[in-house]
């Protein structure tokens, strides 16, 4: 719970310091959808990824965002009891709070590079019907470009890394895992 609070601090600063820029700024959302794969240990997965963005432009290059990203659905077997054997399925998300910064190299388009914390959630399901969930507030960090289809509206590519909780998979029982997301999307400015 602390954890969450948190965040949602952070979130009513980030968006009491963007109205004391608002000359030189632009709010905007955007839609993403792609591919994320993860690793931990040995094991390795992809899935489907897509999320919901909102930021808000502080000038040229300085910015912040906030993000809702469905890190898809896996499946497994457990190997440490009490499901040691048992197949499981797995759903994991995240929300992220960051700071951008963006590099124009013409006039339609920039490069962005981002920083900040994401909260993710690993939800397990096994065919015993016992659950696990999970929780990791962490670090994210990202890199992309984006291009300018006119005055409001814009494409972006990026790729993301998040960093997951504990989960159990044939070969890894602790540990986190890297998740990189690898997405295309549109944006859309107020």
């Amino acid at each position: 719970m602390m954890k969450k609070t948190n965040l949602l601090i952070g979130i009513c600063l980030v968006a009491s310091c963007a109205s004391a820029f608002a000359g030189d700024s632009s709010l905007y959302m955007g839609v993403d959808a792609g591919s994320v794969g993860y690793r931990s240990g040995t094991t390795s997965n992809t899935s489907t990824a897509y999320g919901i963005t909102g930021g808000y432009q502080l000038n040229k290059t300085w910015g912040a965002e906030a993000q809702y990203m469905s890190l898809g659905n896996y499946s497994g077997v457990a190997t440490t009891a009490p499901n040691a054997g048992k197949p499981f399925t797995s759903k994991c998300d995240a929300f992220s709070l960051v700071a951008t910064g963006k590099y124009s190299v013409a006039d339609t388009i920039s490069l962005y590079g981002k920083l900040g914390v994401a909260n993710s959630n690993n939800n397990q399901n096994h065919s015993n019907g016992t659950t696990g969930n999970t929780a990791r507030l962490d670090a994210t960090y990202g890199l992309g470009a984006h291009y300018d289809l006119n005055a409001a509206t814009g494409i972006r590519f990026g790729w993301d890394r998040y960093i997951a909780g504990n989960f159990t998979t044939t070969t890894s029982t602790t540990g986190t895992r890297n998740m990189d997301v690898w997405s295309l999307g549109a944006v859309y400015k107020f």
